[in-house]
């Protein structure tokens, strides 16, 4: 029997079909439209990880669903607006941003393929940690909230340029780290063109150090 599966479960029936071709094409696992489907499932297969789609705020299924899947990754399926807290109140093991619809299915697939191999390089008592961007996204929620809680935002115009120039500094210089100085290796790894890269650097009076 397969235990490399993973069960996507979204009440988004028109997701839930597109996904279940492709996981079965691929035959990486199979996805629900309903949530009353999981625990037969789970009983008829072994899989390695569970995907549950909890967007716009529908997280208290999640706290069901781990009951069901004890010692099973449990990862909820969340909209770029949603935040990660309540999804980890309610038992998730990870989280997972949903692409825009248009882009939805192609891009799940790989992020499927990315969790499913670091769930199967992961000793089976142990569950991962949370995947590094949402680890990321938490670690700068909640230094902004620390921040945020000591400032008179009253007094403050132009939060975002101000906020955006303390992290861009540091990644910026970080890439160019790692890359050596290596200008069109970092521009690449930023997704930017070398000629925004300068730009920055520039702005941001950020030397390299040959």
């Amino acid at each position: 029997m397969n235990n490399q599966r993973m069960l996507i479960i979204t009440d988004d029936g028109g997701l839930a079909e597109l996904m279940a071709q492709k996981l079965a094409m691929h035959e990486m696992g199979s996805a629900l439209s309903s949530m009353q489907e999981a625990p037969q499932r789970l009983a008829e297969e072994n899989h390695l990880a569970m995907l549950v789609d909890a967007r716009d705020a529908a997280c208290g299924h999640l706290s069901r669903l781990r009951s069901l899947c004890a010692g099973l990754p449990l990862v909820a399926l969340l909209s770029a607006a949603d935040g990660v807290q309540d999804a980890f109140a309610q038992g998730a093991d990870d989280c997972l941003r949903l692409p825009p619809a248009n882009e939805a299915v192609k891009t799940m697939l790989c992020r499927v393929q990315r969790l499913r191999a670091l769930y199967a390089n992961s000793s089976p008592a142990r569950i991962p940690a949370p995947t590094q961007e949402i680890a990321l996204e938490q670690m700068v929620n909640e230094k902004l909230r620390d921040t945020f809680a000591i400032m008179n935002l009253a007094t403050i115009t132009s939060l975002h340029d101000i906020v955006m120039r303390q992290i861009e500094r540091p990644l910026i210089q970080i890439v160019l780290e790692k890359t050596r100085g290596n200008q069109i290796r970092a521009a690449e790894i930023l997704g930017i063109n070398r000629n925004t890269l300068r730009k920055k650097m520039q702005i941001l009076e950020i030397s390299v150090k040959k």
